[in-house]
């Protein structure tokens, strides 16, 4: 390349102050001195430019190469030149014919850089430079050469699909010339390093390579990777950061123990789908028949005990668990305190009678009754060996009396209720002693009496001295 000319040589390209007259013909050598320049009397303002000099480009260089770009950069002799009206720069893939070039030839006179776009990774290109001198008149030209970089395989690396268990990965391959190639996609969970896993796709033909990672967990953080070997032996590999979704599953084995006549313990188990998400957990315990309620907010842990309960109770236990904003159906069971005793019955009373049956009701000491299993009434003739009884051992819990029928008329009868438990377990027996009418209209005339409050062995003892006076009536008349 040429050396530059001296700011003060005419003999390069310059924007002096005044041209030399119409007496003086043609341009300044380069021998003329800038002394004789100044003894030139008539001056008029012109350009100059020395055809025999088309050196414009002091220097040039390509600053930057990427997959698809080549930028360069020049210095030029003459900086704000009137010579240079512009610059072209012209590539092409190295060793194509010239004829296949494409130029840029609009580059302002100030241009100092150029980007080439758009080009082929992994590829050769010729590129010149020159200066635009008017007409079809070029500066001396600048070429070089320059590589662009080879395309990754693996870009823009994204998660189209998400769910609970799968991420779909999605990338795009910019090697030239083919994307045939093996990847490995490989996924990393951020909680615990031990949870990873890696897949070779095996080979895929395509530009935008799509694959399924399974088998995920839900509400863990990812870091999912892709990577290749390109055929020219180059190692790629990118990453990228994804959560799979929330899901919310409800609690599991809710269930009570360790019940004493005063307290329980409840337990539970939380999904782990639910546990790793976050969640609260709210559980109350609601007397059935009392409607006292105890409740916990934010139970931690496994289990919740609950203390200063009322034995032999029914209690509606209920947990309600809470995974993110989702809140999930409450789970319910049901918990009964146990007896403090064997003792459950109150009282016992006959409730009616008539010539052959006979009812009694009777008062529980606990409501429900939920620690028994029921009730048991047995009867027998008053006096006789009770091992003789009738018993009837199948009466719910709920029931709160019971008809005795088939018996015979004017005989008392001993009747025992009792509460069972477990084990043909029996409560202590409650008793009463009732007779049964000798005719239906006695029957009527007893519960009339009873209703008024009369007293039933006051009823039976006047039903006998009646009797008594008749049979007395009937003999006098007879006398008489």
């Amino acid at each position: 390349m040429k050396q530059p000319k001296a700011p003060n040589d005419l003999g390069g390209c310059s924007r002096p102050a005044f041209s030399p007259s119409a007496g003086l013909k043609g341009r300044l050598s380069s021998s003329h001195s800038v002394r004789q320049a100044q003894t030139i009397t008539q001056l008029i303002p012109t350009t100059t430019c020395k055809e025999k000099d088309s050196t414009m480009i002091q220097s040039a260089q390509v600053v930057s190469v990427s997959t698809s770009e080549i930028s360069l950069s020049w210095i030029p002799v003459y900086p704000g030149s009137p010579c240079a009206l512009g610059y072209r720069v012209c590539w092409g893939v190295k060793g194509a014919d010239v004829s296949l070039q494409i130029c840029r030839s609009n580059l302002s006179t100030d241009a100092t850089s150029f980007t080439i776009t758009q080009l082929q990774s992994d590829t050769s290109f010729d590129i010149t430079l020159e200066a635009w001198l008017g007409g079809s008149i070029f500066s001396e030209q600048w070429s070089s050469d320059a590589l662009t970089n080879v395309g990754s395989p693996v870009t823009s690396l994204r998660v189209t699909s998400v769910n609970t268990y799968n991420f779909e990965v999605q990338w795009t391959c910019l090697t030239s010339p083919s994307c045939t190639l093996d990847y490995d996609v490989c996924w990393t969970d951020l909680s615990s390093s031990n949870s990873s896993g890696c897949t070779p796709t095996g080979e895929i033909s395509d530009s935008t390579p799509s694959f399924i990672i399974p088998g995920l967990n839900s509400c863990t953080d990812y870091n999912i990777t892709v990577s290749t070997t390109t055929a020219g032996g180059t190692f790629f590999e990118t990453s990228v950061l994804a959560r799979t979704p929330l899901s919310a599953e409800s609690l599991r084995s809710l269930s009570a123990a360790s019940v004493t006549n005063t307290s329980f313990v409840v337990w539970w188990e939380i999904p782990e789908n639910s546990a790793r998400c976050g969640y609260s957990l709210d559980i109350c315990a609601s007397n059935l028949y009392t409607n006292h309620k105890y409740c916990t907010s934010n139970a931690t842990g496994t289990k919740w005990e609950r203390v200063g309960l009322e034995a032999c109770s029914l209690y509606d236990v209920t947990a309600t668990l809470s995974v993110g904003h989702h809140v999930l159906p409450p789970v319910y069971i049901s918990v009964a305190t146990s007896r403090p005793n064997d003792t459950m019955l109150e009282s016992v009373s006959v409730a009616d009678m008539s010539r052959n049956n006979i009812s009694v009701s009777w008062v529980p000491i606990y409501p429900g009754l939920p620690c028994s299993l029921g009730y048991q009434v047995c009867w027998g003739v008053a006096g006789v060996d009770p091992t003789i009884q009738a018993c009837s051992s199948d009466l719910p819990r709920d029931a709160r009396n019971f008809t005795i029928a088939g018996l015979r008329r004017r005989t008392n009868y001993t009747v025992q209720v009792m509460a069972r438990f477990d084990g043909d377990v029996m409560s202590p027996p409650v008793q009463v002693v009732a007779l049964t009418a000798e005719h239906d209209t006695r029957q009527k005339a007893s519960q009339q009496c009873l209703l008024a409050g009369v007293p039933q062995t006051f009823l039976l003892a006047d039903e006998r001295r009646l009797t008594a006076r008749r049979h007395k009536l009937k003999r006098l008349l007879r006398d008489v």
